[in-house]
C-alpha cells in the first residue's frame, strides 16, 4: 500500500498595479504565520506569494502557493482548509489597505478594520475614528469565521 504525498494548492487573484514589495512581503508574512500555526491542516513554511503576470486594465496577477498537511482526499477537510487560508489572505490584504478598481473604473478601498475577540481569526468590524490601533496578527482557530460589517 502506498501513501499519497501532501497536496500543493494555489490561489490566483488580481490587484491594481502599484503593490509594493513591502506590501507583498507583509501579506506573505501574515499568511505564513497563519499556515505555521495550523500544522494539522498545512505544512509549515510552505506559503509563498508571487507576482505572476501583468494584464489589462493595469492589473497584476498574484499567485499564492501552499501545501496541505494531508493528501487532499478528504474533500470537506480540503475545502475547509482552503476557506481558512482565503480568510487569512483577506485579512492580510485588508491590513495593507489594498484598493481595487473595478472594470467600470470604480475604485474600491478597504476601510480600516480591527479584529474582535470572537476568535483568533476574528470577525471584522469598522474601526472607530481616532488613532490607528495596532495590527492584529493571524493565527489558526478551528472556529474561525469571517464577516465584514456593512457600511
Amino acid at each position: 500500500m502506498t501513501r499519497s504525498p501532501p497536496l500543493w494548492q494555489s490561489i490566483a487573484f488580481s490587484v491594481d498595479i502599484g503593490l509594493t514589495a513591502g506590501e507583498l512581503e507583509s501579506v506573505e508574512k501574515e499568511c505564513q504565520i497563519f499556515v505555521d500555526s495550523d500544522n494539522t491542516n498545512f505544512t509549515a513554511g510552505t506559503f509563498n506569494i508571487y507576482c505572476w503576470k501583468l494584464h489589462d486594465p493595469l492589473k497584476v496577477q498574484l499567485c499564492c502557493i501552499y501545501q496541505l498537511a494531508f493528501n487532499g482526499s478528504e474533500f470537506t477537510r480540503k475545502y475547509r482548509a482552503t476557506s481558512r487560508i482565503l480568510q487569512s489572505l483577506q485579512i492580510a490584504l485588508f491590513n495593507i489597505n489594498l484598493s481595487f478598481a473595478g472594470t467600470e473604473g470604480t475604485v474600491f478601498k478597504c476601510e480600516e478594520r480591527t479584529l474582535t475577540s470572537d476568535s483568533n481569526l476574528g470577525r471584522f468590524s469598522k474601526r472607530p475614528a481616532g488613532p490607528a490601533a495596532p495590527r492584529t496578527s493571524i493565527h489558526a482557530s478551528p472556529s474561525a469565521s469571517f464577516s465584514a460589517s456593512a457600511a
